[in-house]
């Protein structure tokens, strides 16, 4: 039997699967929607200028895509397979991508906060919490990793993992 040398020339991509691009966007989304938590006016008696406001989005969104992401891997929660830092409720599934999902995340962080409406968000900030991974990942923008899968259940496993502290079930969402 002859052996076929073409494999050789095809190396293969771990980050390939729309179901890792999809928790990688949600996952980064949901950061995203946490550093935005953090700035938005906690009241309508926050007067903050529009530019201190805008600073402050900016430098801080700057800040997760540099500096966050830490100790971030591919972990299983129940029968989820979930992109997190959360190490008490999950289990680590090793991947070709092992040691590289921080600079990864942040890469692609980068890559999300480039294209993004500083602007718009503030318009939106004292009016409500925005949805931020439909924004990112659904709809019909520059990023639709997530635009033919259901995410709400990978929002509602990433509340939960990131609720939980030390909690007994061992198991950014993906059914295997």
């Amino acid at each position: 039997m002859k052996t076929s040398k073409v494999k050789n020339f095809v190396p293969s991509k771990p980050f390939s699967s729309v179901y890792l691009k999809c928790a990688t966007c949600l996952t980064i989304a949901s950061e995203i929607d946490k550093t935005l938590r953090n700035v938005r006016p906690m009241s309508s008696f926050d007067k903050r200028p529009p530019e201190i406001v805008h600073s402050e989005i900016v430098t801080k969104l700057n800040s997760l895509c540099t500096e966050g992401f830490n100790r971030f891997d591919l972990r299983r929660y129940n029968d989820y397979i979930v992109i997190s830092n959360k190490l008490a409720c999950s289990d680590h599934v090793r991947s070709e991508m092992d040691n590289t999902w921080t600079n990864k995340l942040r890469e692609i962080c980068n890559l999300y906060i480039s294209y993004m409406n500083v602007e718009n968000i503030i318009a939106n900030l004292p009016t409500s919490f925005m949805d931020i991974s439909t924004t990112l990942c659904s709809t019909g923008g520059v990023f639709r990793d997530c635009i033919n899968i259901d995410d709400n259940n990978y929002k509602k496993v990433l509340t939960e993992i990131n609720n939980c502290e030390n909690c007994s079930c061992r198991g950014n969402l993906v059914r295997w």
